[in-house]
């Protein structure tokens, strides 16, 4: 039990650590006070709370901030499901396996409790991204396999929860088999699936993470990133995952089948080498009831969803190719200019292009102030790039107002914080 409580206590000071990361790179550009001040809902237990609020009230993007309001959301989503969600099911299902006495209801319970919670965040997090305008209108070649119909959009909400639920079960069982055999084969298995996924995203020029962090922060972004969209995906197959700049459809569909696969491998391995009969007893309980479900609620999914967008599922596009074939084809200024936030990194190639539609485009920008070129991606643009000395200087001036803003922000917080400590 001991064990357990220690196992609970280190996920939750890794999903705390990782949060308060997220924030940091969020919010360094403003100022250090705006990072504490961003934080404290994290130590305090609120900030899904206040995410859900700035959605629901529309809030925009700071200036000075990386992110949007959505997506710093849903990277929390994510943190808490891989750093708390996962384990707390993981940990569950070993007490289960491991125990001696009998399982009463209330444990029973627990585990479904948990593990439908987070297929209801899973569901949540990609049915969101799916049904926002603002995505279809971008993105329109990935977004909107989520039907008009409002029944459709209630089976296919309940589809991707089901799904996400059963394939959280699955995977928990399945290292609880290899944990039993020794802990090594667990991190053997796990470590080795993380590797091969990090080998083929370099040999693929697709490592880099989007998050446009900036500086040597984009090298432990990537790294943290793509190792937790790894995870998130093996473990409950979140639909939203599969987009070029995250797993890709190949290798979340890769991920999904490999999970169904390797329970009942496991369950033969364990059956030879250590013989369980407990964890056996319930591991065969789990195949039995969860595989199944879970392939129906597939068959119902992929029946109900837009049939134009099946092929996002298994699609072998690169961030990097999705985003150049945006901005090259894209049927609209602001679609074209989603590349810019994203990582530098994945401009390679496209920059002339990049330069030359900014140099055609800048002075109508400049007087028609279109919405989706605000602050932040403005200082996502090369002042280099911009046509014209006086041009030039302008912007230039415009950044330094905007970063003595920021900086004015932070010192009035920082004043009105040490007035609070004094009294």
């Amino acid at each position: 039990k001991e064990g357990y409580f220690q196992a609970s206590l280190a996920s939750l000071t890794v999903s705390m650590g990782l949060q308060l990361y997220t924030i940091w790179t969020q919010n360094k550009g403003i100022g250090g006070w705006k990072v504490l001040k961003e934080s404290f809902p994290i130590l305090i237990g609120l900030k899904p709370a206040l995410d859900a609020y700035r959605i629901a009230t529309q809030v925009k993007q700071e200036k000075g901030q990386t992110i949007e309001p959505l997506t710093e959301m849903t990277i929390m989503k994510c943190t808490e499901m891989a750093a708390e969600a996962i384990p707390g099911v993981f940990i569950q299902l070993m007490a289960i396996a491991t125990s001696t006495e009998e399982v009463g209801l209330l444990t029973w319970l627990s585990v479904a409790v948990s593990a439908f919670t987070t297929g209801f965040v899973s569901a949540s997090i990609s049915y969101d991204w799916d049904t926002s305008p603002e995505k279809r209108l971008a993105t329109p070649d990935f977004y909107g396999f989520v039907p008009a119909a409002a029944y459709k959009r209630v089976i296919v909400f309940a589809s991707m929860l089901v799904t996400s639920a059963g394939m959280l079960v699955i995977r928990c069982m399945n290292i609880v088999l290899l944990g039993l055999i020794g802990r090594n084969w667990a991190l053997a298995y796990i470590g080795a699936d993380v590797v091969l996924y990090l080998v083929i995203k370099l040999l693929r020029k697709d490592l880099w993470y989007w998050y446009p962090a900036g500086g040597y922060v984009e090298i432990i972004n990537s790294i943290i990133n793509r190792i937790i969209v790894k995870l998130i995906t093996d473990f409950t197959s979140l639909v939203q995952l599969r987009h070029p700049q995250e797993l890709g459809g190949v290798c979340w569909l890769l991920s999904l089948v490999v999970a169904l696969l390797s329970l009942p491998i496991a369950i033969k391995i364990n059956e030879k080498m250590v013989s369980e009969k407990n964890a056996l007893e319930l591991a065969l309980k789990v195949a039995l009831i969860f595989i199944p479900t879970v392939l129906i609620s597939l068959t119902v999914f992929f029946t109900t969803i837009e049939k134009e967008y099946r092929e996002t599922f298994y699609s072998s596009q690169t961030c990097k190719e999705m985003n150049h074939k945006n901005f090259k084809h894209g049927k609209d200024e602001a679609t074209k200019a989603h590349i810019f936030k994203i990582s530098k990194h994945y401009w390679v190639g496209t920059e002339e292009d990049m330069k030359l539609w900014v140099q055609e485009n800048w002075r109508r920008w400049e007087q028609e102030k279109p919405e989706w070129l605000t602050d932040n991606l403005k200082l996502r643009i090369p002042v280099e790039w911009i046509p014209g000395r006086e041009a030039q200087a302008k912007e230039k001036r415009r950044r330094q107002r905007l970063k003595e803003g920021l900086q004015r922000v932070a010192s009035g917080i920082s004043r009105a914080t040490s007035g609070v400590s004094k009294r």
